[in-house]
């Protein structure tokens, strides 16, 4: 068993737990991991990786692990960005949008270039691919606004991601592959009304939107035939 796969089993050992705790699991949720622990824990005992001395771990900073959520998502959509032939521009003073991705190409009708604003958003709290098929995002209600009005001349999309709690999760490389961990989903939010007894809005992000670098072309060309995204 390789240090990457070490982890997952150690990742989906934490999972049950979470469900265990979570009130609001589902029975989908609770009965796909059920049995895991005790097989996975022998799992874990039996291979246990050997990349490092025993009670060794990286010596990581001290840098808040919020900042680290929000600089693993900007890494995320670097990655999707140059796949897909975008610049990118970070708003300065941000006014509650994170990035403007601009992508160029002879296809476009309404214009030669074409761009779009995007805010990230992630969590910790949401498994892998959930069952529900919905990734849940607190939005406050101002930005919530901004993402929702409608008409615009640049439009706009919110892009989610799930993320491990645990760093070590986050990240793995080997001689053919880089991974990075979980997920982002996007949602065009345009016309959406937030809740108006509370100063934020949780904003439901289906699963069947996986943002990469094809769903971001094909996004830039609906908007660069001047469409909704």
């Amino acid at each position: 068993m390789t240090a990457w796969d070490h982890r997952r089993v150690l990742e989906s050992l934490r999972a049950t737990d979470r469900i265990e705790a979570d009130p609001y699991a589902t029975e989908r949720d609770r009965s796909t991991l059920l049995g895991y622990r005790s097989i996975g824990m022998e799992v874990v005992v039996a291979t246990a990786p050997d990349t490092q001395p025993p009670g060794s771990a990286p010596l990581r900073g001290t840098l808040r692990h919020k900042s680290r959520m929000e600089m693993l998502q900007d890494s995320y959509l670097r990655a999707i960005a140059s796949a897909s032939g975008c610049t990118m521009a970070k708003p300065d003073p941000d006014d509650g949008i994170d990035w403007v991705l601009t992508h160029a190409s002879e296809a476009h009708t309404v214009d030669s270039e074409v761009d779009l604003k995007i805010q990230l958003k992630s969590t910790s709290s949401t498994l892998p691919n959930p069952a529900n098929g919905k990734v849940s995002v607190p939005v406050s209600n101002g930005r919530f606004l901004k993402l929702a009005q409608k008409p615009v001349t640049v439009n706009r999309i919110l892009v989610a991601m799930v993320i491990p709690r645990d760093v070590a999760l986050w990240i793995a490389a080997s001689h053919d592959v880089f991974e990075l961990r979980h997920c982002c989903y996007w949602i065009n939010m345009a016309g959406m009304a937030p809740n108006p007894r509370s100063t934020r809005t949780t904003v439901d992000v289906s699963t069947s939107q996986i943002f990469d670098d094809v769903s971001l072309c094909e996004i830039m060309r609906r908007i660069g035939r001047g469409e909704a995204p």
